[in-house]
């Protein structure tokens, strides 16, 4: 009676502790996501103000971009210190900054262990741009390893 009692009590423990870290797991999970929006939010503060030297720490030193327009290469360009290069060249040739704060419209966050996508939309029905941003851990951090722009009529 007794080893029946205590083996009812430990399987008992079990599931609560099951239970337990799944609603951890699944809290850290929705934890993340925000911590990752929260970086996407922070990063283009000093970007919306054409503040290079700011806004290229979010940037892994291995990343890539694909840039929207004709006024960027054409091509991938690849490393922190040549995307820094490119949007210090195009932000000079097209003066200081007057279209305000970006506001991200549809925001979408998906999290895949140690990656995230975030992807949302710019402008307006007539003028839409698009963006993704592939985003890695590195150590504690959320760092851009890939962005991905693109403007449609």
């Amino acid at each position: 009676m007794i080893q029946t009692h205590a083996t009812r009590l430990l399987f008992c423990g079990l599931v609560v502790l099951l239970f337990a870290s799944f609603a951890i797991s699944e809290g850290f999970s929705q934890d993340v996501g925000d911590e990752v929006e929260q970086v996407i939010k922070n990063f283009l503060v000093p970007f919306s103000s054409q503040k290079v030297s700011e806004f290229i720490e979010y940037f892994a030193d291995d990343a890539t971009v694909f840039f929207p327009s004709s006024r960027f290469p054409a091509v991938r360009v690849q490393g922190k210190n040549n995307i820094a290069r490119e949007f210090e060249a195009v932000f000079k040739g097209a003066g200081a900054g007057t279209g305000g704060m970006i506001q991200p419209q549809n925001l979408l966050v998906q999290r895949f262990d140690d990656t995230a996508i975030v992807t949302f939309h710019l402008g307006t029905d007539t003028a839409r741009s698009r963006r993704t941003f592939v985003l890695r851990r590195i150590g504690s951090r959320w760092k851009i390893v890939h962005l991905h722009a693109s403007t449609v009529s």
